[in-house]
């Protein structure tokens, strides 16, 4: 397989015994795991509530018939306590009818004399979740279960020890500008009684039992069953979970090193190796032992000290999504909806086995180095200037004469040059190292979809040895391009490269952040597919096995560290940001695929900010050799040196920013027309023309513009934003359906548009795509096509209803007035000739007779390699539920 660090199992040198380095994937070896929750009690019997003078003792008595209106003042409820509790949360129960409410909650240990602000949403409302009930009832002709809404609530998580709470509440206008009542039916107070199971010197024993917990493989996300969930404020559980690993080691080995690789995690993780923690390197105070803080950043830990040998090891990780456990909160790349705040392990777990002297891993997170920097000085048609910067480790004893020789190998495995260097190795120290090496008429490494070329994959091959001797052995694929930028536009090897794709997001229905492999692929592959060349994670850096496909389907990344929006100021998130960059940074500044360091997602509105020209130091320290371009989200940043050029970005609203390269960043259906947002589902056919034809329509205006990018988040629907409201009346989903797929990867018109008509060219591939349905209950209709052909014929049942010449730049082309007709539509695609060259079919619908179980085949990758799939806990099966 080629990935970002391609290091070989039980790899033996050609010229000696001696094994290189040697790489175990303890993922997919069972693993236990357990959530850490503690005793939660709910007290309201126990209370007293005041407001002003007057006793509120029914709102405590678990009963919903009596409602307390609160007064005009907002007068604030007090709540005694008792005693001093643990705090855990409340839940605050309304009228029917409220909907979004503002509320602030107080804490105090003292009788009021001081109060604490546990949580503040009076200037910002929030959506209220509401309690249902289940009862038989007919809608229509159907009849079956009904949900009946009984009232609302707020459940808002609370920490901290107090005896005494201060609760305001006011509501907010509802979108018909009016006050309803607000009254309060009752109000529960929950405590933490009793300290959770989360001694971390039992559980990380040997000898600890945990045969009830839950055996489970990687990747693995302990929000998983909440992916389901579609109401806006239903939250994903939060907490703290641990998980448990077992291997062994041969005695053989005692004189080797032993390092762990986590590959992606979210969003904390404390690691224990036979009950020894291993310590993280953030500079950021820490309440609890920490090791690795950060979204989708690996970290690597040196566990030699701690293992034993021809016995069992345990391997103990502590994994926190929750904002009061033991890690300090970063205040930004914490958010679900954003696909940053699930939690668990989501990739692959490492066991590294070095020799004493080796290249180190590209993973900076806890273990303070890296190991190789692979880079493109110049290159075209007939030339390449590459340089190779390598750290060599010696962990040993003795001084050493090395010999580190880095070899060109083309796609087929073939070596095309090598180069030498004699190091003398000091003992225990690390020793830095740079090659050059000139290569003459290069394949160069060409976007998906391009004119010139082909994204051409390299293998760098680094051999370390002592006489003939080989100490370590590591590759990595290398793409031989530049990236250039103007005032205007991206330049790949000197040829200019409009940017167009898609965002995205690390998650997944019903498996959260925890997406196998051979998914990923797949989610590239169908960007590939339908002319895409670029790809925008929203707010993280991708999963490792996106960024692996990208560098071989040829799909340019912009790449985030992490953030929210407007969130990057003050402390400790300045400190974080720091580190996420320089992180991120040193580990995926190998891959061909990425072309640029995102700084943030707006920039915050007060406060000490987080300034792009900070993650543009960065870059240049290390990222030195053509440094990558800086996006900010948003408009030109403040604080920039303008002999710098930046990326500028937009949402949605394009600017061209005269002397900076511009790109629309996100083109979503929000605020179109005047709503809320505009968005359909696959299946809203009665919508899919106008809302595929305003996406067409924005893309040809900003490229007309003078933008250098335009990306359409997202590529499919994920569990997102809330406030997304459907053209065919549904609410509040969290599915953002501006996506050119569903949630399943079922293609809306948009894609099948992009694929057919707009981003691949007739030259390429000749395309041509029909509207969804001829199955609409209207006597005349209208049929569209768009395709990218000179010419699109319309038959129905075999009748041609004409040839129409595609002379537009929208690529859409309408036969207007067709009488219904049940049967079939073809759309033929024909060329300057009129000769046909592609063709596209729609049906009208018979009666439905049976399903269709259709398992989905595994993926084959561009250079042939497929995966394999497992019933281990690891992978996944795709089944599609054909109606025919």
């Amino acid at each position: 397989m080629k990935n970002g660090f391609k290091c070989l199992l039980l790899l033996v040198a050609c010229t000696g015994l001696m094994q290189a380095q040697q790489v175990v994937n303890l993922g997919k070896t069972p693993w236990k795991f357990a959530k850490v929750e503690p005793k939660i009690n709910n007290i309201t019997p126990e209370l007293i509530a005041f407001n002003k003078a007057e006793e509120y003792t029914k709102l405590f008595d678990g009963k919903n018939e009596t409602s307390y209106n609160l007064d005009r003042n907002h007068s604030p409820i007090l709540i005694d306590l008792g005693k001093p509790r643990l705090l855990s949360r409340l839940k605050i129960k309304f009228n029917q009818g409220i909907k979004v409410v503002g509320y602030k909650i107080e804490g105090s240990v003292d009788r009021g004399s001081s109060w604490t602000v546990l949580t503040d949403y009076l200037k910002d409302p929030q959506t209220c979740l509401f309690e249902r009930h289940e009862e038989m009832g007919t809608i229509g002709s159907t009849v079956g279960y009904i949900q009946r809404i009984d009232g609302a609530y707020i459940n808002p998580s609370i920490s901290g020890l107090y005896q005494y709470l201060r609760l305001t509440v006011i509501q907010d206008k509802d979108k018909q500008a009016q006050m309803e009542p607000l009254g309060i039916k009752g109000i529960d107070v929950f405590v933490e009684d009793g300290q959770p199971e989360n001694d971390y010197k039992k559980i990380t024993a040997l000898d600890f039992d945990d045969h009830a917990w839950k055996t489970v493989g990687l990747p693995h996300c302990f929000n998983d069953s909440d992916s389901y969930l579609n109401h806006p404020s239903a939250p994903i559980w939060k907490g703290s979970v641990w998980y448990r690993s077992k291997f062994k080691l041969n005695g053989k080995d005692k004189n080797k090193r032993f390092y762990l690789e986590f590959k992606a995690i979210g969003i904390a993780a404390s690691v224990y190796v036979n009950g020894h923690f291993m310590p993280g390197n953030t500079a950021v105070p820490q309440p609890g032992a920490v090791t690795h803080i950060g979204c989708f950043i690996p970290f690597i830990v040196d566990i030699t000290n701690q293992v034993v040998f021809d016995r069992e090891n345990i391997l103990s990780v502590q994994i926190s999504n929750a904002s009061n456990s033991f890690f300090t909160w970063p205040n930004f790349g914490v958010w679900e909806a954003f696909g940053m705040g699930w939690g668990g392990i989501y990739s692959d777990v490492n066991l590294l086995i070095e020799n004493e002297i080796h290249i180190p891993g590209n993973a900076f997170s806890a273990s303070n180095e890296w190991g190789t920097y692979n880079a493109v000085k110049e290159a075209d048609e007939q030339q390449a200037q590459l340089v190779f910067q390598t750290n060599i480790k010696n962990t040993g004893k003795k001084d050493k004469q090395l010999t580190l020789a880095i070899q060109l190998l083309d796609a087929k495995g073939k070596i095309v040059q090598t180069v030498r260097s004699v190091v003398a190795s000091i003992h225990g120290a690390t020793k830095f190292v740079e090659n050059g090496m000139s290569i003459n008429k290069p394949t160069l490494w060409y976007p998906n979809n391009s004119e010139y070329g082909k994204p051409y994959l390299y293998t760098v091959r680094r051999i370390l040895s002592e006489g003939k001797r080989v100490l370590d052995q590591k590759e990595e694929v290398l793409g031989i391009r530049t990236i250039r930028w103007d005032d205007d536009y991206c330049y790949v090897n000197g040829k200019k490269q409009i940017l167009q794709g898609f965002g995205h997001r690390n998650m997944y229905p019903a498996l959260g952040c925890a997406i196998p492999e051979e998914l990923q692929w797949k989610d590239i592959a169908y960007i590939a597919q339908c002319g895409g060349n670029t790809l925008r994670i929203g707010h993280t850096p991708p999963l490792p096995g996106f960024i692996e496909a990208c560098d071989e389907y040829g799909i340019m990344l912009i790449l985030n560290s992490g953030d929210n929006e407007w969130a990057l100021k003050d402390e400790p998130a300045n400190t974080y940001k720091r580190e996420y960059d320089r992180n991120a940074i040193l580990a995926f500044r190998n891959h061909p695929s990425v072309i640029v360091w995102e700084s943030n997602n707006g920039l915050a509105k007060d406060g000490a900010i987080y300034y792009p020209s900070y993650t543009f130091e960065i870059a240049k320290k290390y990222d030195p050799i053509n440094t990558r371009i800086i996006l900010n989200r948003d408009w030109y940043p403040p604080e920039w040196d303008k002999k710098n050029r930046v990326l500028v970005g937009f949402t949605n609203g394009f600017t061209k920013i005269n002397g900076s390269p511009s790109l629309n960043a996100e083109v979503y259906g929000a605020n179109w027309e005047g709503r809320a947002s505009w968005n359909i589902a696959r299946f809203d056919y009665e919508n899919e023309k106008r809302f595929t034809q305003w996406y067409v329509d924005n893309y040809l205006a900003d490229l007309t513009n003078k933008a250098c990018g335009w990306l359409d988040w997202m590529l499919a629907e994920t569990q997102g934003e809330s406030y997304t409201i459907y053209l065919n009346g549904k609410a509040n989903q969290k599915s953002l359906g501006s996506c050119a797929m569903d949630a399943n990867r079922i293609p809306k018109l948009k894609y099948r548009v992009f694929e057919k008509a707009l981003w691949i060219p007739f030259e390429t591939k000749p395309g041509v795509t029909l509207q969804s349905t001829w199955d609409f209950d209207y006597p005349v209709q209208n049929i569209d096509v768009w395709s990218n052909c000179p010419y699109v014929e319309v038959l129905v049942n075999n009748r041609s209803y004409g040839i129409k010449e595609n002379g537009l730049k929208t690529k859409r082309l309408t036969w207007e007035n067709l009488v219904w007709k049940k049967g079939c539509v073809l759309a033929r695609g024909l060329d300057k000739d009129r000769k046909v060259c592609c063709n596209d079919t729609l049906y009208s619908s018979e009666a439905p007779y049976s399903i269709q179980l259709v398992l989905e085949p595994l993926l084959v990758k561009p250079d042939g390699g497929m995966f394999s799939r497992k019933a281990n806990g690891s992978d996944v099966a795709i089944i599609t539920a054909k109606v025919v």
